[in-house]
């Protein structure tokens, strides 16, 4: 697995005052780029969580801070084999 500050992966992840997205690794074996989110309070929002992968592939999942049942370490996956994030954008939606 690459670890979030190996140089070929590069992508830190994401904080602003309501949450932090860290990135926990990505295993171009499995095509899995594993994340993790922290609420820095109750009610943090819904967020679009997108991981772009060199091949041009993309994945994304919401995240909504108010559902009881929310990943909070989602995984994210490329089904290209060998291939590696780039950039993870994680925007806010707009209330």
């Amino acid at each position: 697995m690459k670890e979030p500050d190996d140089p070929k992966t590069n992508v830190k992840g994401y904080s602003d005052e309501h949450i932090d997205v860290r990135n926990l690794g990505f295993d171009p074996e499995t095509g899995e780029q594993k994340l993790a989110i922290d609420e820095k309070h109750a009610g943090v929002g819904r967020y679009q969580i997108t991981v772009t992968f060199a091949s041009g592939n993309r994945a994304n999942i919401p995240f909504d801070g108010a559902n009881v049942n929310r990943d909070k370490e989602p995984i994210l996956r490329t089904y290209k084999p060998e291939d590696e994030v780039v950039n993870i954008e994680v925007v806010p939606e707009k209330h």
